[in-house]
């Protein structure tokens, strides 16, 4: 039975992280794992979760976006993605653990870096063809891993996207849809169970709350200071995370 300061950790990091994704628009699964594991060193356990909750927030978010979906860009990103996915979730099982957290490591830093660098501005030319489905194919291995090959599909998104409403409700319908084929195949391999499903039951209304929170900020707050912020924790915590697997 897991003690109260575990409990109220869990809890803070997950409502925080969160909270700062939705205001952002990318990183809460990022930022989370990675401080998850000082509650609980688990990776598998929290990749599961985050999954979990993550899904269940891309539902909440697609209930009043689904209209600005971009639909052509939605299969090109499921294609290329899709392709990818299944390599990360096999490398996820397959690989050892210190190498798995130091890849994690490298993730965070050169999500946050990538991050950082960006001029926030929208309407720039789309990637090279070549270079956008590259793209694509690693965050397709970088979610099929970790659940959070964001930071890269942003990379592409951005600029295949410059809408800004689109560009939100199309990245979380692929978020939803990508998320939905990992849940089969972590269900069919026995990686979820009762217990995941109880645990991720009872962390949604911190999940739904700090959404709905987080959108409603986003009306309000600069984004591109809350990215810029998010950022600088995703270097961070990829500092740290590599720190811990090499130790």
């Amino acid at each position: 039975m897991p003690t109260a300061s575990v409990l109220i950790a869990t809890a803070l990091i997950v409502f925080t992280t969160h909270y700062l994704g939705a205001v952002a628009s990318f990183g809460a699964t990022l930022l989370a794992i990675p401080l998850l594991l000082w509650v609980r060193d688990d990776l598998t356990l929290w990749i599961v979760l985050t999954l979990l909750i993550g899904t269940l927030q891309c539902v909440q978010v697609a209930l009043y976006t689904w209209r600005d979906i971009d639909r052509r860009e939605l299969g090109r990103i499921l294609l290329w993605c899709g392709v990818a996915l299944p390599v990360g979730l096999l490398s996820q099982r397959q690989l050892p653990e210190a190498l798995l957290r130091a890849a994690l490591g490298s993730v965070l830093i050169v999500s946050g870096l990538a991050r950082l660098g960006a001029d926030g501005s929208r309407g720039e030319q789309p990637l090279p063809r070549w270079l956008g489905r590259l793209t694509l194919l690693v965050a397709g291995v970088i979610h099929g891993a970790f659940t959070c090959g964001g930071s890269a599909l942003v990379v592409y998104a951005s600029r295949a996207i410059p809408a800004k409403r689109a560009f939100r409700a199309t990245l979380t319908a692929v978020w939803l849809l990508l998320n939905t084929g990992l849940i089969s195949a972590r269900v069919a391999g026995g990686e979820i169970g009762i217990p995941h499903l109880w645990q991720a039951a009872a962390l949604a209304p911190l999940v739904l709350t700090a959404g709905w929170l987080g959108q409603k900020s986003a009306e309000r707050l600069p984004q591109a200071a809350f990215a810029k912020l998010v950022a600088g924790l995703l270097v961070l915590a990829g500092v740290v995370t590599i720190a811990t697997a090499l130790r």
